[in-house]
C-alpha cells in the first residue's frame, strides 16, 4: 500500500520555545509496498510545525526511506534558523567537558567531601580526565563535574550491526573513596525499567560486567587499581555489552552459531530493539542535563535512517542487519512469514510515537 494525501491545519497548540505556532498531521506511510494484505500496514502520523497551507506527502516506492515528497508552502526563514541552531550546537558539543551541573545524576546523593589526604585519590581521577579527553572513540561522550570529581556521565551511541544502533545509553558513574582500589559504581539510566534491552542491564540501572567486580570472571578481565581505566569501563560497556548479539552474554545452553541459538538471538534482538526505541522515546522527551544538544541534535541527524530501519524490519531484515545508506539485504520473506507476528505488532506503537518525537523537534522536515 502506498498512500499520498492531504493533510488539514489543526488549531494552534503550544510547540518549540514555548511559542504557539499552528500543527498539522504529518502522514508517513511506512507499509509493505509488496504485501497485498493492508492490514499489517502502518501509517505513522506525527504532529509538525506550518503555515496555514495544505502539504502532499506521500512514501517514495522507490527509495527506502520515509520521505516528504512535495510541500505547497512558502516556509518562513524558521525552520532553517532552527536546523542551522541545532547543527551548530551539535557539531560543537565536545566529546568530554567539564560542567557544573549534577542535579539529575543517579548518584548526587553521595556524600562528597575532598579532604587533604585524598590529594592522591584528586590525582587519579585527573588523570582519568586526561585519559578520556584524549582517547575516547567518536561513539562516546562523557561529562565530568567541576564540583564533583567522584562523578561522571557518559552517553554510548548504540553500534551499526547491533540491535542498539542508532540509539543513545546513557550512564552515570561514581568514584568512591577508595577509588581505584575499587572499581567505580556505575548506573545505566533505563527508562524502560526492562530487563529485555540487555541481559547484563538490571531494572534498577544496575550492571554485571567483569571489569566492574559485578560478574564473574578471570583474573585479568576483573578491575586492576593499577592497570584498568574508566576508558576501558566504557568501551568495555560498548564492545561487550552492547553487542550484536547479547542473548549470548546470558548463560546458556545455546550454541552461538547453530540454528536453536540463532532463532533464540534473533528473537532476543527483535525485543532488545523495541525496547532500545522506547529507550529513545524518552531520551528525546526528558533529555538528561548536559546533554540536550546533543540528544536534538545527534536524532535530528538520524530520524529518517532510524524509520528507514523499522520498515526493513518489518519486511523481514534481521534486526541489526543494515548498514547506513545502503539497499535493504538480509530479507527472507518465507522467514518472516512464518515468524510470529509479535514483533511487528509490537512495533507499531513505538514506531508512532518516535516518529511524532522526531516530528517535534524538526526531523521530517529535513
Amino acid at each position: 500500500m502506498s498512500y499520498t494525501g492531504h493533510i488539514q491545519v489543526f488549531p494552534p497548540i503550544h510547540l518549540l520555545n514555548k511559542r504557539k505556532r499552528d500543527a498539522s498531521r504529518v502522514v508517513i506511510d511506512i507499509s509493505d509496498d509488496d504485501d497485498d494484505d493492508d492490514s499489517d500496514d502502518l501509517v505513522i502520523i506525527g504532529e509538525k510545525a506550518i503555515t496555514h497551507d495544505v502539504i502532499d506527502i506521500a512514501y517514495d516506492d522507490n527509495s527506502n526511506d520515509v520521505v516528504i515528497i512535495s510541500e505547497k508552502v512558502n516556509k518562513s526563514s524558521n525552520h532553517a534558523n532552527l536546523k542551522d541552531e541545532i547543527l551548530k550546537k551539535f557539531g560543537s558539543f565536545k566529546q568530554f567537558d567539564i560542567v557544573s551541573d549534577t542535579s539529575d545524576h543517579i548518584f548526587v546523593g553521595r556524600k562528597y567531601l575532598l579532604k587533604e589526604h585524598q590529594n592522591n585519590w584528586a590525582k587519579r581521577i585527573q588523570k582519568e580526565w586526561k585519559i578520556l579527553e584524549n582517547n575516547l572513540p567518536d561513539s562516546i561522550f562523557v561529562r565530568v563535574y567541576e564540583s564533583r570529581m567522584d562523578l561522571m556521565r557518559a552517553v554510548i551511541i548504540g553500534a551499526e550491526g547491533t540491535p542498539y544502533h542508532d540509539g543513545l545509553f546513557f550512564f552515570d558513574l561514581y568514584l568512591p573513596d577508595d577509588f581505584p582500589n575499587v572499581p567505580p559504581e556505575v548506573s545505566f539510566h533505563n527508562p524502560c525499567s526492562s530487563s529485555k534491552l540487555n541481559p547484563n542491564f538490571g531494572r534498577r540501572g544496575s550492571l554485571c560486567l567483569s571489569l566492574l567486580n559485578t560478574w564473574g570472571g578471570r583474573k585479568n578481565e576483573r578491575w586492576r587499581p593499577r592497570v584498568s581505566t574508566i576508558l576501558q569501563v566504557l568501551v568495555s560497556l560498548q564492545g561487550l555489552v552492547l553487542t550484536a548479539e547479547p542473548f549470548f552474554n546470558m548463560s546458556s545452553s545455546y550454541v552461538r552459531g547453530s540454528e536453536p541459538g540463532k532463532i533464540m538471538s534473533r528473537s532476543y534482538n527483535e525485543d532488545a530493539f523495541i525496547d532500545s526505541l522506547w529507550t529513545m522515546i524518552h531520551v528525546i522527551r526528558r533529555p538528561l542535563k548536559n546533554f540536550e544538544d546533543f540528544v536534538v541534535g545527534h536524532f535530528f541527524i538520524e530520524a529518517h535512517e532510524i524509520l528507514r530501519a523499522c520498515k526493513a524490519y518489518r519486511k523481514g531484515a534481521q534486526v541489526g542487519s543494515l548498514v547506513k545508506t545502503s539497499e535493504v539485504h538480509n530479507v527472507d520473506h518465507e522467514v518472516h512469514k512464518s515468524w510470529p507476528e509479535d514483533f511487528t505488532n509490537s512495533l507499531r506503537c513505538p514506531m508512532k510515537k518516535l516518529a511524532d518525537e522526531f516530528a517535534r523537534i524538526g526531523a521530517m522536515d529535513c
